[in-house]
């Protein structure tokens, strides 16, 4: 695997083991990433024929469009093995395709026709609705050896606009992100400890309700933020916008607020354009860019601390780094018994996002029961709806 990572000495030293251990038929080389060319391909051709009597093939990624000339090029370089999926069907940019593939070979007596239907009538179909294939955020993350299936969790997550995930990109190339994890993002630029702000939220919005906007795509509809304006007529909360929201009127929202540090990375030079307050670990914010008009922040910390949720003056402790759980924390110390949700639509059951605020709620109803949560737009978490 990652092929291109792999040094000539490396490879031979790996392929004269597999020689003396005498238990292997067949080598294979795969394209992790989807990065090399048709040269590379001829010249580890020419290492694993010099280092290994038995046959040999690749797995070819598509990343950069090359994976069906790559895969042409092994076999004029010696391979024998040739993997392609129907469609291209695989994750991310998928791989090389066997209609493609079979094309080549059709004077080899192959006949592609053969698929064609299956192809049509269900690969096709299939490819529509999982998006695989090639695409510039593929071959972007190929140039700097980015596991795909951080591209593919991004290009899932509707929050993130395209320029938005070509920044995460940018910025998954700064740290060692070719072995795909969750949390790798995470453990490389969030900090775990404690960061204490200077803002004492402690009473902030006693005696009123809040309304916290998510990011969700309920709010596109406009029945969604009917309601929502409603509520701010009845209520008359305080409006915080997890993030910048480009859905719920701007008159609409008092303050913005975020603890996620992708996120500030993605939105931080709008900041001082929203003449608003906003609510941030100023810290994390000044560890990456210079912060020169501060009047409009208001400093409140926060720790990441597995398992645990707590509301202090002036900093959170949250399982996760979600600002939803910052949200929350902001409130609950700033004196309100009254919460509003809209936005918070939810992810797939099995989704790393879906199951950490299914953990915040959990530990906030644990901790902090006597606050009442209300969701105002349809949400798959357990939280009461109106």
């Amino acid at each position: 695997m990652q092929i291109n990572t792999i040094s000539n000495s490396q490879l031979s030293s790996c392929l004269n083991l597999l020689t003396k251990w005498n238990n292997t038929d067949v080598f294979y080389f795969a394209d992790s990433f989807g990065n090399i060319n048709p040269q590379n391909v001829k010249k580890i051709c020419s290492v694993i024929k010099k280092n290994w009597a038995k046959e040999f093939g690749i797995h070819s990624h598509d990343n950069c469009g090359l994976a069906l000339k790559n895969t042409i090029q092994a076999f004029k370089s010696g391979a024998t093995w040739l993997d392609g999926t129907i469609q291209g069907m695989g994750r991310g940019a998928g791989n090389v395709t066997t209609e493609n593939l079979l094309k080549y070979f059709k004077k080899y007596n192959y006949a592609p026709s053969k698929i064609n239907q299956i192809s049509k009538n269900y690969f096709l179909n299939l490819k529509k609705k999982y998006k695989w294939g090639a695409s510039k955020f593929y071959k972007l993350a190929a140039q700097f050896n980015i596991h795909p299936s951080y591209i593919q969790e991004l290009c899932k997550d509707d929050r993130y606009s395209e320029p938005e995930i070509k920044n995460i990109i940018i910025s998954l190339s700064k740290i060692n992100s070719k072995s795909y994890d969750p949390k790798i993002l995470e453990r490389s630029i969030i900090s775990r400890s404690l960061i204490e702000g200077k803002w004492n939220a402690n009473g902030w919005c006693k005696n009123r309700s809040v309304l916290i906007i998510g990011q969700g795509a309920s709010l596109k509809n406009k029945i969604n933020i009917l309601k929502i304006s409603d509520i701010i007529l009845k209520e008359k909360p305080l409006v915080i916008s997890i993030n910048i929201n480009n859905h719920v009127p701007k008159e609409y929202i008092d303050c913005h607020l975020t603890c996620n540090e992708t996120r500030m990375l993605v939105d931080h030079k709008k900041y001082n354009q929203l003449n608003k307050a906003f609510i941030l670990p100023l810290k994390k914010l000044k560890s990456f860019t210079k912060v020169t008009k501060v009047n409009n922040f208001l400093d409140y910390g926060v720790k990441i601390e597995n398992n645990n949720f707590k509301a202090f003056k002036n900093y959170a402790i949250l399982p996760s780094n979600q600002s939803f759980g910052y949200a929350l924390s902001v409130s609950i110390i700033g004196g309100t018994n009254k919460i509003f949700l809209a936005g918070f639509d939810g992810y797939s059951k099995d989704h790393n996002l879906q199951k950490e605020m299914k953990n915040i709620i959990e530990l906030f109803k644990k901790n902090y029961s006597y606050v009442i949560v209300n969701t105002i737009t349809k949400s798959n978490y357990n939280i009461s709806s109106i």
